[in-house]
């Protein structure tokens, strides 16, 4: 029975070393010999490594400028650069800054589909990547995440710039300049650590409004820890467009987009949660800040809205908002809002407002750090320290926009806004 039991383990054991199989890919010269299993026989493009890996398996990618291969996979009205099917890790062994997947301004930079089939062998991730130069004629120029069944497609540690979908084709849904994410069957696409600057969806040949100029999150997804700046849409959502049943973005810095209507963040009959982000500075002709749609339930926790043309708009919007500063609220009538412990220019007509303080306009009164300079951390001296609301659940683990504990250990309260105000000086323990 010892014997048989042995002989199981070290069949399993077996399984899982094939299934964390390793390839790799390097631009030194080396000649590339199929499965790619060694550096000295490594592919020169990355494709060929990622058709030779089945699930559970890691691609390493060594520096170097990847461009799109003759092998490349044409899907989803596009070609790119490279196309992950499998439950597959593509690492870079040396990070974003030195490690490019380049579309050539014609070519999606990666598409990520893990066929239903695949999906229950665990995540697809996307891992420490510049993706640059991308193009497509309806959706995803820097990345698609998507998947057939119940799994998850990461993007994590990337730096997405400089992609642009141009829409040729009369689709409902096309946009997501930098990044495009939608699922089937409970796939979950998750986008963390990423830097997506200077991405744009524009009109080419149809008149469908653009979608999402950074992101575009449709259905499930989360974004977190992440910058989203300087992108741009002829439509909805310069930084974000989401249309999603459940969606969560935390501690990102949504910064200096643009759009017609939503220049930061334009949400469609969404649930979707905002928590310790800063939104500031985007501009566009309504909702610069954040424009929400109709049939939209909106939790928004410890953010803060300062200098967008508008801050919020909507259109019979209903949420959430608690510990908040929001240099400027405009409430539709029908609106359902609830509000704890927020930072307001005025107490709104709208809504029930409860522990609401008031800066009649004046952002000095909340006491940025330096507001000229946008640094709207608090100083010691702000109304918003220690008094926010604490009833809510994942505070207890949460932080801030500068990954600070959010609950403070003395008072027991977070502060209102993305940041903390961290006391100097130093702490003595007594026994």
């Amino acid at each position: 029975m010892r014997k048989a039991v042995k002989s199981l383990l070290v069949l399993g054991l077996c399984s899982a070393l094939h299934l964390r199989a390793d390839h790799y890919v390097a631009q030194n010269g080396q000649e590339p010999e199929w499965p790619y299993a060694t550096l000295n026989t490594a592919a020169s493009n990355i494709q060929d490594a990622v058709n030779a890996a089945t699930n559970g398996a890691l691609v390493w990618v060594h520096a170097g400028e990847y461009y799109t291969p003759t092998n490349a996979v044409f899907a989803d009205n596009g070609t790119s650069v490279v196309c992950i099917s499998n439950a597959i890790t593509l690492r870079s062994v040396n990070g974003a800054a030195s490690t490019i997947i380049d579309g050539g301004g014609s070519n999606r930079c990666v598409y990520i589909n893990v066929s239903a089939a695949n999906c229950a062998f665990g995540p697809a991730i996307l891992d420490g990547f510049t993706l640059t130069n991308g193009y497509s004629i309806l959706r995803g120029a820097g990345v698609v995440i998507a998947g057939g069944a119940a799994g998850t497609g990461v993007v994590q540690n990337c730096v997405v710039s400089g992609n642009a979908v141009g829409k040729a084709i009369e689709n409902a849904w096309a946009g997501g300049g930098g990044i495009y994410a939608y699922n089937s069957l409970g796939f979950i696409p998750v986008v963390s650590n990423c830097l997506v600057r200077g991405n744009r969806v524009f009109n080419v040949s149809v008149v469908t409004n653009g979608l999402g100029g950074g992101i575009f999150l449709r259905v499930l997804g989360q974004v977190v820890d992440c910058t989203i700046t300087e992108n741009s849409s002829d439509g909805y959502g310069g930084g974000f467009y989401l249309n999603s049943p459940r969606s969560l973005l935390d501690r990102c810095l949504i910064v200096s987009n643009t759009a017609a209507s939503g220049g930061g963040l334009y949400a469609r009959s969404t649930s979707m949660e905002l928590r310790n982000c800063q939104i500031a500075n985007n501009s566009a002709a309504s909702g610069s800040g954040l424009f929400f749609y109709s049939f939209t339930n909106v939790p928004i926790y410890n953010c803060t809205f300062v200098n967008n043309t508008f801050q919020i708009g909507n259109q019979v919007a209903n949420g959430d908002l608690r510990n908040n500063i929001i240099q400027s609220l405009i409430i539709n009538a029908d609106a359902t809002i609830t509000g704890y412990n927020n930072c307001l220019p005025s107490i709104p007509v709208v809504g029930e407002w409860n522990n609401t303080i008031v800066t009649t306009n004046n952002l000095d009164y909340v006491g940025f750090v330096n507001l000229a300079a946008g640094n709207y951390r608090l100083t010691p001296e702000s109304p918003c320290v220690n008094v926010g609301n604490d009833q809510l659940e994942w505070l207890k683990d949460s932080r801030d926009l500068d990954r600070h504990q959010r609950i403070d250990r003395f008072y027991g309260l977070p502060d209102i806004g993305c940041y903390e105000y961290l006391p100097g000086g130093t702490v003595f323990g007594l026994r």
